[in-house]
């Protein structure tokens, strides 16, 4: 559950309010009250002090992985001595399998599209952390016909 950062309470009384809002940790849940508000546990992720290393190392989180299955087929014809005709179909994503995506995807034509990672970030208040809202990618075929002559 995301709760204040702990570190807010050695800052200066006139940064205090600056930093309560903005500034967030990730602690355990360790129970529930009478209204089924849930309690916070142990801090488990918070943000580094100025001047000291944080819990985790550079990269120690990171989003899915992302895979695809392209495939092609081609075949060339001779029609007559030194002539040729070459027919080639490729697809991309063939099994139209969905890239889980962070950000919104953007596609910069047909064949190609723009993913991001999930939200790392401790301070967001509109995406929780680690949260993958999106999708994206799909298949496509494209047909090319080549004379060799």
């Amino acid at each position: 559950m995301q709760v204040t950062d702990p570190q807010c309470a050695n800052v200066a009384s006139s940064l205090t309010t600056l930093c309560t809002q903005n500034v967030h940790a990730l602690a355990l849940i360790s129970g529930f009250d009478a209204n089924g508000k849930a309690i916070a546990g142990p801090i488990v992720l918070q943000h580094a002090a100025p001047g000291t290393r944080g819990n985790f190392d550079t990269d120690t989180i990171y989003g899915p992985g992302r895979w695809g299955a392209d495939m092609n087929l081609g075949k060339s014809i001779e029609f007559m001595e030194g002539k040729s005709l070459t027919l080639r179909i490729d697809a991309q994503n063939i099994f139209n399998h969905p890239t889980p995506s962070g950000t919104l995807p953007s596609s910069y034509n047909n064949r190609q599209y723009s993913l991001g990672n999930p939200n790392f970030d401790l301070g967001s208040t509109t995406l929780g952390f680690g949260q993958i809202p999106y999708k994206g990618g799909h298949r496509v075929f494209s047909a090319k016909v080549k004379l060799n002559f």
